[in-house]
This record gives C-alpha cells, sequence and structure tokens, in this order.
C-alpha cells in the first residue's frame, strides 16, 4: 500500500542519488548522506519485565520463532533484527569484536542458560532477516526486575536507543509497581510507547475486561493519562503467522496492534528524520552551487578582484579561527555554569531529601518486619533501600536530564547561531567581491546532550563489615534489630552518598560528551564552507592562464554543473512539497 511517506520517501532517494552521481565538488559529502539515507534505521524496543512473552511477542511480529522461549527468564543479551538481503547472524563482543555465526547457535549467546551471566562477553547479536523491513531495527530485551541482575542493566544500557518503546505486561499477573516506574524510566527515553496487555488468551471474555480496565486505571493514575493499551495473545499470534491462518491473526489482537504500529512508523517516526536529510541536502547543494559560482567569477574576474577576495577569505579564516576558540571557551564557561548553578545545587537538595525519605521508608520496613528474624530483617530492610533509592533517583534523573538539556541546548544553540552568522558574514563578503548571489542556508541544528547512567548498589563487603553482620547474628533478638536498623540507616546514608556522587559525575560527563560533540560539529561546518569557497578561487585564478578555447570550454562545463545542480534543488522542493 503506497502512502504519502512512501511517495516522499522515494522522491528524496531519487534526489539523494542524483546528488551521489554529481562529480567532483562535494562528492564525499553527497556519498555520505547517501549512506546515511539507505542505513537509516528506526529504533523500536520491545521492553518489560522478565516472563512476560517480549521475545514470543517479536517472533510473533516477524512471522519466524526465531527467538527463544521459555516459562524462565531466557533471554540475557540485547537482539537486534534488522532488515537485510540474506538470513545472517553477527555476535558483537564487549571487548569490540564481532564474529559471524550460524543462526543455530543463537541460543548459546543470548539466553542465560545458554551463556550464564554473560560470561562470553557479549554485548548484542543482530539478526538480518530479508522479511524485515530494511528501515526498522526491532530490538529484542532482557527481561529486568528477575534475578539476573546484568539483565537490567543490558535493558538499561540500551533505552537510550530507543526512537519507540513496546511496553510488555501480562494479563495473568497483576501490574506491579516497579513496572509502573519501569515506565515512567522508558518514558523518558523514548518518544513514543506502546503498551501490550500479553497472555490475553490465558483469561475469559469477563477477566479480560476486568484485567483491561484495571491495567488502563494504573497507567492513567500513574502518568495522568490512559495510554492506548493493546490486549494480544503473542503466543496465538505467532502460531497464526506461522500457520497463516489470517482469523486467528486478528483474534490475537497483533494483527490490529501492527496495523497501528506500521501507520505510527510511516507518519510519525519517518516524518522528522525525512526533513532532517531533505535539509541537509538542500544545504550541500546550495553550497555546492554557490563554489561552482565563484569558479566562473573567478575565471573571469580582473586580477585585482581575485586578489582583494583572497585578501578578505584569509582575513576572514583568522577571524574564524579566534571566533573558534572563543566558542570553544564559551561553550567550557556555559557547561561548568550548568553544572555549578543548576545541577549540583538540585542534586545536593535531592541528597537531603531522599536522606529523610529513606529513615522513614527504613522505619517503616521496621515495622513491618517486626516479627521476622533478624536476617530476613536484614533483606527487607536492603530490599527497601535499593527500591527507594533506585526510584527517586531515575525520577530526579528524569528531571535533572531536561533540566540539563534546555540549558545545554539553549546556551548552544546561542553560541552556535553566532559562529554559523560569521561564517555566513565571510561568505557574503567574498560573494559580493565577485558579484556571486548568496544566500545563507540554515546550518545543522546542534546536537542534545546522550544521556547514559548505570546503578552501583553494592561492591564486596569489607572485611569489618562482614565480621559486624556475622556478630549481629550472634546478638539477642532486640539487640540484633537494633544493630540491624542502625546499620541499615548508615548503608542508606552511604547509598545516597554513592549515588549521588554518581550521578553528579554522570551529568558532567554527558556536558562534556555534548559540548566536544558540539564543537567537533562546528569545527565541521567552518571546514565545509570555507573549502568549497577556497578550491573555486584558486582553480578559477590557475585556469586564467589557459587559452581562451580552454576558458570557455571550462565555463560551460561550470554553467552545465550549475543547471544540473538547479535542477536538483527543483527535484527536492518537489520531494519536500
Amino acid at each position: 500500500m503506497s502512502t504519502a511517506f512512501d511517495r516522499r520517501h522515494a522522491r528524496l532517494a531519487a534526489a539523494i542519488a542524483a546528488a551521489a552521481r554529481l562529480p567532483g565538488r562535494r562528492a564525499d559529502a553527497f556519498a555520505a548522506l547517501r549512506e546515511r539515507f539507505a542505513g537509516h534505521a528506526f529504533h523500536l524496543v520491545v521492553a518489560g519485565e522478565f516472563k512476560r512473552g517480549k521475545s514470543t511477542l517479536v517472533n510473533a511480529l516477524v512471522g519466524q520463532d526465531l527467538l527463544p522461549t521459555g516459562v524462565v527468564p531466557l533471554t540475557s543479551v540485547v537482539t537486534v533484527l534488522r532488515g537485510g538481503p540474506a538470513t545472517a547472524m553477527t555476535v558483537r563482543f564487549e571487548d569490540g569484536g564481532t564474529r559471524e555465526a550460524p543462526l543455530a547457535e543463537l541460543a548459546s549467546y543470548v539466553t542465560e542458560a545458554g551463556n550464564p551471566g554473560n560470561a562470553r562477553g557479549v554485548r548484542e547479536v543482530t539478526l538480518t532477516l530479508p522479511s524485515l523491513d530494511g528501515g526498522l531495527r526491532l530490538i529484542d530485551t532482557p527481561g529486568v526486575g528477575s534475578v539476573h541482575e546484568h539483565n537490567s542493566e543490558a535493558t538499561a544500557r540500551y533505552l537510550p536507543e530507543a526512537d519507540a518503546v513496546i511496553l510488555v505486561v501480562s494479563a495473568d499477573q497483576p501490574l506491579s509497581r516497579h513496572e509502573l516506574d519501569f515506565l515512567q524510566v522508558v518514558r523518558g527515553h523514548a518518544g513514543k510507547v506502546f503498551v501490550l496487555l500479553n497472555k490475553v488468551d490465558y483469561l475469559t471474555a469477563a477477566e479480560r475486561e476486568q484485567s483491561l480496565a484495571f491495567v488502563g486505571a494504573a497507567l492513567e493514575k500513574a502518568l495522568g493519562t490512559r495510554p492506548a493499551l493493546f490486549p494480544v495473545s503473542a503466543r496465538e499470534g505467532l502460531r497464526a503467522r506461522l500457520e497463516r491462518d489470517e482469523p486467528g491473526w486478528r483474534a490475537s489482537g497483533l494483527a490490529a496492534f501492527d496495523a497501528v504500529l506500521r501507520a505510527f512508523l510511516q507518519r510519525e517516526g519517518g516524518r522528522l528524520w525525512l526533513d532532517a536529510m531533505a535539509r541537509r541536502l538542500a544545504r550541500l547543494l546550495a553550497e555546492r552551487r554557490f563554489a561552482l559560482q565563484m569558479e566562473i567569477r573567478a575565471l573571469t574576474a580582473p586580477q585585482e578582484t581575485l586578489q582583494a577576495a583572497r585578501r578578505a577569505l584569509a582575513e576572514g579564516r583568522e577571524r574564524l579561527r579566534h571566533a573558534r576558540a572563543d566558542f570553544a571557551a564559551a561553550l567550557e564557561a556555559e557547561r561548568r555554569r550548568i553544572m555549578r548553578e543548576r545541577i549540583e545545587p538540585d542534586l545536593d537538595a535531592f541528597g537531603r531529601d531522599l536522606r529523610a525519605r529513606l529513615r522513614d521508608a527504613l522505619a517503616s520496613c521496621g515495622e513491618t518486619w517486626r516479627g521476622a528474624g533478624v536476617a530476613r530483617l536484614r533483606e527487607a530492610l536492603e530490599a527497601c533501600t535499593v527500591e527507594t533509592v533506585r526510584r527517586e533517583c531515575d525520577a530526579w534523573r528524569r528531571a535533572g536530564g531536561d533540566t540539563m538539556r534546555a540549558a545545554f541546548d539553549q546556551a548552544g544553540e546561542r553560541l552556535w547561531r553566532h559562529l554559523a552568522d560569521a561564517v555566513d558574514g565571510l561568505l557574503r563578503a567574498c560573494a559580493e567581491l565577485l558579484d556571486v548571489p548568496f544566500a545563507a542556508t540554515p546550518a545543522e541544528a546542534p546536537p542534545q546532550a546522550p544521556p547514559a547512567f548505570y546503578y552501583k548498589f553494592w561492591e564486596a563487603p569489607p572485611s569489618l563489615r562482614l565480621l559486624g553482620q556475622g556478630l549481629a547474628r550472634l546478638l539477642p533478638g532486640a539487640l540484633g534489630r537494633a544493630r540491624a536498623m542502625r546499620q541499615a540507616r548508615e548503608r542508606a546514608d552511604d547509598l545516597v552518598q554513592v549515588q549521588s556522587g554518581r550521578m553528579r559525575h554522570d551529568f558532567e560527563e554527558r556536558l562534556k560528551q555534548a559540548a566536544q560533540c558540539l564543537l567537533a560539529q562546528a569545527d565541521a561546518h567552518v571546514d565545509a564552507s570555507l573549502a568549497g569557497i577556497g578550491e573555486a578561487l584558486a582553480q578559477g585564478e590557475a585556469r586564467q592562464q589557459d587559452d581562451a578555447a580552454a576558458v570557455e570550454a571550462r565555463l560551460r562545463a561550470l554553467r552545465a554543473d550549475v543547471a544540473a545542480t538547479q535542477a536538483l534543488e527543483a527535484m527536492l522542493a518537489d520531494a519536500s512539497g
């Protein structure tokens, strides 16, 4: 079925392919744009707690029984499914190495049984499937909340890569507080979240309606709005796809979800990306046309005019060198200011508030487990501490991340525009000297600060702490409990300090990375903008020494090249309309 997205995608693909065939100027940039366009991927991450049927759902969506499934937590490594000409499997390791492996070995890399504790050091496994849309990456993640902590860490590491998330919950288990907290984390990373209530085939019709009502109300209470909720049976959907049972596919609920998902991918998932690709192509074409027109004038302009243009370019380069240094210094000053005035004061206040919350939570937990033994009390206090810290830190990081991104983007945008205006001013001055039309085209927008964070809850306890815990078990009940409560409060204070320090370091590193990225992008913008005009002036001046016939032949070739570039600009305008 052809859609407006498909038609625009095809027109833009044709324009980019034609631009990549243009000879000479900016050929490398056009080739890179074509490669980027061809390799575009929309990252759709399937996430949720363990034993919710995520791998079965992925199998059903692609219509093949590929990923291992079972009644115990199986998936321990992120698995990426992508389109390609032939079925293949690539294993990527944490040390940067890769290995091509047969599909039959998949379970030995991605399951807990085949790769316990990820002992093989696998970062991710990529499956290439001819049946999958080339522009989509469907990502199966390990379940969070199981006894295998590394599974949760693997999923948390991949969430920042998500363009959209399918959150899978189960009809045969109540929606947990942990799942609601995890949904809040997911929403902080992905622009779109689909919630699927899986395993509805286990319920009667009445139970299904009750489950939908309960889950919908819980989601609305947690999020402030009721998201679309899709009741599905991944197991029945997979069976129907494998048996080509179209009525069964519809009855599984996945046909309706698949239609909504495809419409979203066509309407929303690609629109912003196509806009960005079109803007990039427009700028490259404008830069190429301007450089060609500058060379045409350089071939015919008097020597004194060329000398004036060369002087203006040299002087402008020197001014831009100083402007670049000012840009870097101002960017570093803004980074320090954001940490000093925004992040650190908020983080200090958060730490004080969290300590108070933990004291209350531990006191309540102690009352709840009053009749339990000391060992069980310790376990309950530790679980309470970890859960509270993780939940509160996640909430603060989302708010702090929004604050940081807004502050950095505002500062970066201002500094970027100042540097871009300086570049355009230099190009305009040279263009006026040679009487060449010049129209500034918008530069690429500066990037946002990249998100990343990993928790650290436990280190190997020192021998004195182990000794203290051993002695506590030998104390009478009341004394042992009092000691356990005191150590839990000390542990909580230590944990708040550790996590606050990690978050402070994390935010500082994210700002450094964002600043480095923006600075590199600014350097590339300056170099690319000035390279064309410098080359045009040099070639034009050099060819003035040729005989009249050679100069005229070069002028005809350049004018034809300008016409071809303008035709592509018109083609792009049509593709963007």
